[in-house]
């Protein structure tokens, strides 16, 4: 069954462990900014909020797809969703959302990241995008990339970006 499992980082012990209705483990995790919330794929395609202390719920949202990427903005009042080829935008305390769907090719969403302007940093299987949650303007990268399944972090200043070395990356004209 699955499980989410809290870890101290220096000795490995369980300190907190929580039990997942979706009966896989927790795919995608992000902690809030301040560390007192943490949002986890449940497995059955839904993001839980969550407590960081006690791993209670706060709230659970739902997506018709599995849950590929978690990401909160830098106030830990928003987070990035990822899923099939859907981005949402969601407040876990009040419950509103913006979606954005299918507006990234036929590529699925693999990713998600917050950039230091505001702007959310989409992974797709080919492109990164970019996308602006208040104007809603999508821009697709020349940046073109293969691999496995990503995993994409954006530097505090949004002008860097890490991967797996698996992938490479490279800029077409």
């Amino acid at each position: 069954s699955g499980a989410l499992v809290i870890r101290n980082s220096e000795n490995g012990e369980v300190l907190l462990q929580r039990k997942l209705a979706g009966g896989d483990d927790a795919k995608e995790l992000a902690w809030s900014p301040e560390g007192s919330q943490m949002a986890c794929s449940d497995g059955a395609q839904a993001v839980l909020v969550l407590d960081s202390k006690t791993l209670e719920t706060i709230t659970r949202l739902t997506a018709p797809d599995p849950i590929l990427g978690i990401h909160w903005d830098a106030e830990g009042k928003r987070l990035a969703l990822g899923h099939g080829r859907t981005l949402v935008i969601s407040n876990p305390i009040t419950g509103e959302s913006k979606v954005f769907e299918r507006k990234f090719s036929k590529q699925p969403v693999m990713d998600v990241d917050w950039s230091s302007d505001g702007k959310i940093i989409i992974t797709g299987s080919v492109n990164f995008f970019i996308v602006d949650p208040v104007t809603e303007d999508v821009t697709r990268s020349t940046t073109i990339l293969t691999g496995h399944r990503l995993d994409v972090d954006i530097d505090e200043n949004g002008s860097r970006v890490a991967l797996p070395s698996s992938c490479l990356l490279y800029t077409s004209d």
